[in-house]
């Protein structure tokens, strides 16, 4: 039988330096079960004595000093607690270690998602059956997303701040219908993962819904005269803009391709001598073919010789550290943004490089030239139309027809001259 003792924090600290000759047991008057074992090594061990259908269990609580006499108090009450509701407190701790260690390996698991990860399950399982682009969606999130500090965290240890400090970074360029893209696919993706069970929760939850405020259709196109500034600023030997910028920059212009297709245009997908040029990666994700005017292709000569055998029209400045990479779409955005003096630039109300896209689309439709081809040359998508599956090649003659109305208009507005093109409707209607 164990020695009854009143235990004491002096009495526990005398001890710790003797050794027993035996094992020896003490009992606490008045706590049920409440044991002190003093080992022959010196060890004092906190158990608990109870009765499990009749026979007796000990339970080892820990070992003083490091378990101390009130901690030993708090353990042995719990366990005297799970007795009175019928639980045996050994079956207990090992349901609590094993639900402990369940928990530990799902946080692991959770720790070692990353959002590569995320955007990876949200585009395989997602992004290819319920997005029309997801190509394009894709290519945002990684750009975006995948940026310091959060590609380096699991996806789980992703804050709503830094979700915040993203989309603040692309509202501080002016980009705001960017990042209420931004927003919308960072909500999608985390809302996702959190469903998935990837993530406990989505930080992206609360996040203001319209960041870059309420989205009005875009009507910036540049007028002749703007035209004429826009193209002999580029000429002149003082603009700040790189001559492979300027380059491209005059490119959208003469072809009506958004800026990300020009930024990532390889010298293999265009043809010379067939005069056409192929994008095959685009926003609309359809083949598109483009014919190429003669200033299309002084233009694109003039390319070839300043990237000296690299692949891409427009190559990385970074060329020893990225020698087969394009320069980024934004790289055209911030050059354009960088030339404005007294907010200005080249004397006109600032513009962005899809406005000049859509001056040349403007303008073309105001040459007669009808909706329909010049959404073809465009490669604007045409909704649920069946046909368009089937005509991805097609109205190669009215695109060709379009580009070079467009071509001779901006000759003359270059050459300072007025227009001598009467336009299509008002010539095929004077026939009548």
């Amino acid at each position: 039988m164990p020695a009854k003792k009143r235990f004491t924090p002096t009495w526990l600290k005398s001890l710790l330096d003797s050794r027993p000759a035996e094992d020896t047991t003490y009992s606490e008057a008045g706590r049920v079960g409440f044991i002190l074992r003093h080992r022959t090594g010196g060890a004092l061990v906190w158990l608990v004595r109870y009765q499990r259908n009749g026979k007796p269990v000990w339970l080892t609580l820990g070992e003083y000093p490091a378990m101390t006499l009130d901690q030993a108090h708090e353990a042995h009450a719990e366990v005297r607690k799970q007795l009175a509701q019928g639980l045996d407190p050994k079956v207990e701790r090992e349901r609590l270690r094993i639900e402990h260690q369940r928990q530990e390996e799902a946080r692991q698991l959770t720790e070692a998602v990353t959002v590569r990860n995320v955007i990876a399950e949200w585009a395989w399982h997602h992004a290819r059956r319920h997005r029309k682009r997801p190509r394009e969606a894709i290519r945002l999130l990684r750009v975006h997303l995948l940026q310091a500090p959060v590609k380096d965290k699991p996806a789980s240890d992703i804050t709503k701040r830094d979700l915040v400090l993203i989309i603040d970074k692309i509202l501080a360029r002016g980009s705001t219908v960017m990042a209420n893209r931004v927003r919308d696919l960072t909500a999608q993706v985390f809302n996702f993962a959190a469903m998935r069970d990837l993530i406990p929760s989505s930080p992206a939850a609360g996040l203001l819904k319209k960041p870059g405020g309420q989205e009005h259709a875009k009507e910036r196109s540049l007028n002749r005269d703007e035209i004429g500034r826009f193209w002999l600023g580029l000429d002149d030997a003082k603009t700040k803009i790189s001559l492979p910028i300027r380059l491209a920059l005059k490119l959208i212009l003469v072809t009506a391709q958004r800026p990300g297709e020009i930024a990532q245009a390889k010298f293999n997908d265009i043809d010379v001598a067939q005069r056409l040029w192929r994008i095959g990666d685009n926003k609309s994700e359809r083949p598109h073919v483009v014919p190429l005017t003669d200033l299309a292709i002084e233009i694109i000569e003039e390319l070839r010789r300043l990237a000296n055998g690299r692949p891409y029209l427009l190559p990385s400045v970074h060329s020893t550290l990225k020698p087969a990479e394009p320069i980024s779409e934004r790289a055209l955005s911030r050059a354009l943004r960088n030339n404005q003096v007294d907010e200005k630039l080249f004397g006109c109300e600032p513009f962005t490089p899809h406005d000049l896209r859509r001056t040349a689309a403007t303008h073309m439709t105001t040459l007669g030239i009808q909706r329909l081809h010049v959404g073809k040359v465009l490669n604007h998508s045409e909704g649920g139309d069946v046909t368009a599956v089937y005509d991805r090649y097609g109205y190669w003659d009215e695109k060709q027809r379009a580009l070079a109305t467009w071509e001779a208009e901006l000759r003359s507005i270059i050459d300072g001259k007025p227009s001598k093109i009467v336009p299509i409707a008002r010539a095929s209607g004077s026939g009548q």
